[in-house]
């Protein structure tokens, strides 16, 4: 992974710049912008930052809105978050701007009740 920092926003190239992440403090926590394809080749790199900020008891929002595909495996990450903030009870997980064919493969595993899912 690569990583730039600017004030307040961290920029991650993840995979030879396969997907890059976006990561900005907002007044509720952290917004991060998710980019490109969301293959099984960054599923690693991404559980381990969400998993970080569990910790530091922060809301976690994700943008979907740049997102053109999502790896099964990647939906399980999002799940696997969930299920660790539900358990310590720190932080938070939302999702938002999910593209059709994303919010479809959420849809499609049986996952959507389990996740937070802003229109």
């Amino acid at each position: 992974m690569i990583t730039t920092r600017e004030e307040n926003q961290t920029v991650a190239f993840l995979n030879d710049g396969i997907c890059f992440m976006k990561e900005q403090q907002e007044e509720a926590g952290v917004l991060i912008s998710l980019f490109g394809d969301l293959t099984s080749k960054v599923e690693h790199e991404i559980h381990d930052e969400l998993s970080a900020l569990i910790w530091n008891d922060v809301q976690i929002m994700l943008d979907f809105s740049n997102v053109s595909y999502i790896a099964a495996s990647m939906v399980s990450v999002c799940l696997e978050i969930q299920k660790k903030i539900d358990v310590c009870g720190k932080g938070g997980l939302a999702l938002r701007h999910l593209p059709d064919a994303i919010y479809d493969e959420f849809e499609n595993m049986g996952v959507l009740e389990l996740l937070h899912v802003l229109e």
